[in-house]
């Protein structure tokens, strides 16, 4: 797992992830140029090519940026939501172009399936980040006496797309299981939205959980 942190890290994941991107703009930017070219005539590759460039380039800046963006943030999100619907469109393009290559379907208007399949997708996934999982687990503790109810917290990334409503959501659903203990896990704030989040609100209603004890580590 060190090894694999490290290298994700590291310029040699860096250089095949740029490869893999500059590949998926051109390889997106084909497939739905034949799918503009055979419905309306003209392809537009050049046009599609351009807006994702400018569309990476921008998310890649914002990244790498370590000034607060806080007056950016709606393009950021947006531009994460498109980003996640290209994705998903270079999967499911991948999936057609197999399908296409052992059927030999010959129908470039049929790459409309990937883009709905994706717009699908993303949609769910959207709607999924909004949703509140619950998982109920029994672990033996030798040394508690009795039974004690454990809520632990996980990856809840304040900032982007969790905001402080959505935060108040799962505040108030942890106080509804009366947890005798409150555990934190991690990953409260998403990184690039540390900077501009409203830390001392997220910290009020953090201090609106109520267990007996309440243990936090980041």
């Amino acid at each position: 797992m060190r090894f694999f942190a490290k290298f994700i890290r590291g310029k040699i994941f860096a250089g095949l992830f740029a490869l893999f991107s500059f590949g998926s703009i051109f390889y997106v930017s084909d497939r739905m140029g034949k799918f503009f070219q055979s419905i309306c005539g003209h392809s537009f590759r050049w046009v599609i090519s351009g807006i994702l460039v400018v569309l990476m380039g921008y998310m890649l800046l914002y990244i790498r940026s370590k000034k607060e963006m806080k007056e950016t943030r709606s393009s950021y999100e947006t531009c994460s939501v498109a980003l996640c619907f290209l994705l998903y469109l270079i999967l499911l393009l991948w999936v057609y172009d197999l399908w296409d290559l052992i059927f030999q379907i010959n129908h470039d208007q049929f790459y409309v399936i990937p883009i709905i399949g994706s717009v699908v997708l993303t949609f769910y996934g959207f709607l999924h980040a909004k949703k509140i999982y619950l998982k109920e687990y029994d672990i033996p503790f030798k040394n508690f006496k009795e039974n004690k109810r454990v809520v632990l917290l996980s990856d809840i990334h304040v900032g982007t797309f969790v905001d402080i409503a959505q935060l108040k959501k799962i505040v108030s659903r942890v106080n509804q299981l009366k947890a005798d203990m409150v555990i934190i896990a991690g990953d409260l704030f998403d990184v690039e939205a540390f900077a501009y989040c409203d830390k001392e609100m997220i910290a009020q209603v953090l201090r609106e959980l109520e267990p007996r004890g309440l243990f936090l580590r980041f």
